[in-house]
């Protein structure tokens, strides 16, 4: 049996957990913000894990908006790419409130080591990028 539906919002409709793993910026915002997206359908206490490359900026606009909403939010992007996949070792960096982190429950998952840092490591990144000079506009 496959499950379908007739959009994000309709997906989102009673779940607890909506994970979403997108190219970018432009392509969440449709998924989730969109008239029919995800954010239309969650029920306060629904949990957006994101797993997409996203900008800085992006992610901490989509955890306000969720909040609004009484929605968790927690950044999770994937590093290990294809081969990582492959080999089974990709990582999952994830920050978020520290109630959201908390809360979430990944009962079943095969996770070798879970190190939560909670939205400092988010304000770190933005500094570390500020220093070595990375351009993250390529996101926005």
């Amino acid at each position: 049996m496959v499950a379908t539906w007739e959009g994000p919002a309709q997906a989102a409709d009673g779940a607890e957990v909506v994970f979403t793993s997108l190219p970018g910026p432009r392509q969440i915002d449709e998924v989730t913000l969109a008239a029919n997206g995800m954010y239309a359908g969650a029920s306060e206490g629904m949990v957006h894990v994101d797993l997409s490359s996203n900008s800085l900026s992006a992610v901490k606009r989509l955890a306000g908006l969720a909040a609004q909403q009484g929605i968790g939010f927690l950044d999770a992007p994937v590093s290990g790419g294809p081969a990582g996949a492959e080999a089974g070792t990709l990582s999952v960096m994830v920050g978020g409130e520290p109630a959201t982190l908390d809360g979430a429950d990944f009962t079943g998952a095969d996770i070798r080591k879970v190190d939560f840092r909670g939205t400092r490591n988010l304000d770190k990144v933005e500094g570390l990028d500020r220093t070595i000079g990375r351009d993250r506009a390529r996101f926005d």
